[in-house]
């Protein structure tokens, strides 16, 4: 099952990198000015959707791109009865139509209301990372493992901001402030994707981020646990899809990391994802 979920995450990103070089995209706007959508993200699903109903026919397939709410999203991923394939064709499209690189496309598979599948490909550096529950992960079939530094000063952190809420650009600098000042560095890759493959495979040694939707972590959150990570909530509470909120590190890391964004912002609930 890993070896064609991996084909096929890996197929799509050929058609993305393709439709990149031939210089043909339909860019439009998706909701604000500051958030885009491109045939290479609609093409990309449509193919991952192509290739999984003629392999597994009876699997249902939630991309980007449906357009769906992430309560909508989660709905059918976690209580439906069947093996749900959740998908991102293009994260990273900021990074894409600008010609940076820095984009991946993303899939994670749900059974029984859980990640027990995940493939995650790099186009332009040709990185395929993949997990299964309880196997571990890997890049390019090769065993990864999260950092081993045991310091924040020794870290180099990365971040998303959100996409159009201004209010909360100011208020996630917060942390990112604090991050910049406790740690050797602070990294912004453009791709929530692509920054959780560098936390699992050591580059990274830790990411948080406000409201990243489900697809921009299913897969990613599954890597970076079979990496050796921890994957919790911003307040370090047990990782909700439904909670708006992503912590990723190093187990070496994560305790303070944690406490380094909470003293930071010492009301979580004031984001209205956490209770006070």
């Amino acid at each position: 099952m890993l070896n064609e979920v991996g084909a096929i995450a890996r197929a799509a990103g050929e058609f993305v990198r393709g439709m990149e070089r031939q210089k043909s995209l339909i860019i439009r706007e998706k909701g604000s000015s500051y958030d885009f959508v491109t045939s290479a993200d609609t093409g990309s699903q449509q193919l991952i959707k192509e290739r999984v109903r003629a392999l597994f026919p009876d699997d249902l397939v939630i991309g980007e791109e449906d357009n769906l709410t992430d309560r909508e999203v989660l709905d059918r991923c976690l209580n439906a009865t069947r093996r749900v394939w959740l998908v991102d064709p293009v994260d990273g499209t900021a990074n894409y139509i600008r010609g940076l690189g820095g984009y991946a496309v993303s899939i994670g598979i749900f059974e029984a209301g859980e990640v027990v599948y995940a493939a995650v490909y790099l186009p332009d550096s040709d990185e395929l990372f993949t997990a299964q529950k309880g196997k571990g992960a890997a890049l390019n079939g090769a065993p990864i493992h999260v950092a081993e530094r045991s310091r924040l000063c020794d870290a180099v952190g990365a971040t998303h901001v959100p996409v159009s809420d201004m209010d909360l650009r100011r208020r996630c600098n917060r942390w990112n402030e604090a991050a910049i000042m406790a740690s050797q560095n602070l990294r912004m890759l453009g791709s929530s994707v692509r920054t959780q493959m560098k936390v699992a495979a050591g580059g990274l040694d830790y990411y948080y981020e406000y409201g990243p939707h489900p697809w921009d972590v299913a897969a990613g959150s599954l890597i970076i646990r079979e990496a050796g990570g921890v994957v919790s909530r911003l307040d370090g509470g047990a990782f909700d899809y439904a909670l708006g909120g992503v912590l990723a590190a190093s187990a070496a890391i994560h305790g303070e990391a944690l406490a380094l964004l909470n003293a930071a912002d010492q009301r979580m609930s004031e984001f209205g994802i956490y209770p006070a």
